[in-house]
């Protein structure tokens, strides 16, 4: 890999306190490869077996689940610096949930067969690549609880401002973008798309937020970012 390529790896939560040496061993045992996919193209389906780490460089990717009755649903997504994949690969088990990019974007896929190594051969850098990845992993499951605390309310509304505040408070601003459309947002919020425009709409006209496709702007002192009640 070239110089500018390295230095945005260095930036990765994956790489997270390795020295410039140590990066380079790592890559050397890893066997990097970029690869570029288009929106909603199928990364990982369903039942696949995971040989690789995942990485998001840019863009998003999105988890889904296609029931027997042919409902989607969006358990998870995963943005740039994340990993996916990770559980099946390490349990060496078929994915559960289909991995698909949820618009343009770049995964750098790393041989997962290093972690295979017997822990007397183990290098400085391998056991920071276990340290961050398992952080990583946490993380993620906490953002997998939170989703539930967003389905826990029956009303559609409820359910949308829980979200809305959960990015903002993610962001720190009242201005921000989602990764979703409103069919995915649907999806993730396991609600119909029509009911998803009618309460947006609806609080839009209350004055609670703006928005255009998936860029938000919230105004202050409402119930999405919890200075006032629903």
């Amino acid at each position: 890999m070239d110089r500018s390529e390295l230095t945005e790896l260095s930036k990765l939560k994956l790489f997270e306190g390795m020295s410039r040496e140590e990066l380079e061993e790592a890559l050397s045992a890893l066997h990097p490869r970029l690869e570029t996919y288009h929106r909603n193209q199928v990364i990982l389906n369903v039942g696949d077996q995971v040989e690789d780490l995942s990485v998001v460089l840019s863009g998003s990717v999105r988890m889904e689940f296609i029931d027997s009755l042919g409902g989607r649903s969006i358990p998870a997504f995963h943005m740039p610096g994340q990993v996916f994949g990770v559980v099946a690969g390490v349990l060496d088990q078929p994915m559960a949930a289909a991995a698909v990019a949820n618009e343009d974007c770049r995964v750098l896929l790393l041989d997962r067969s290093a972690l295979d190594a017997p822990r007397s051969h183990w290098r400085p850098w391998l056991y920071l690549l276990v340290r961050n990845l398992l952080t990583l992993s946490c993380k993620k499951y906490l953002m997998l609880m939170e989703r539930d605390t967003l389905l826990a309310p029956k009303r559609a509304r409820d359910r949308l401002i829980a979200y809305l505040g959960q990015v903002y408070r993610e962001v720190g601003t009242l201005e921000f973008s989602i990764p979703f459309d409103q069919q995915q947002l649907a999806d993730y919020l396991n609600l119909d798309r029509s009911v998803v425009s009618k309460e947006l709409n609806k609080l839009k006209r209350e004055g609670m937020l703006w928005f255009s496709r998936n860029r938000f702007i919230l105004q202050p002192g409402t119930a999405i970012t919890g200075e006032a009640k629903v």
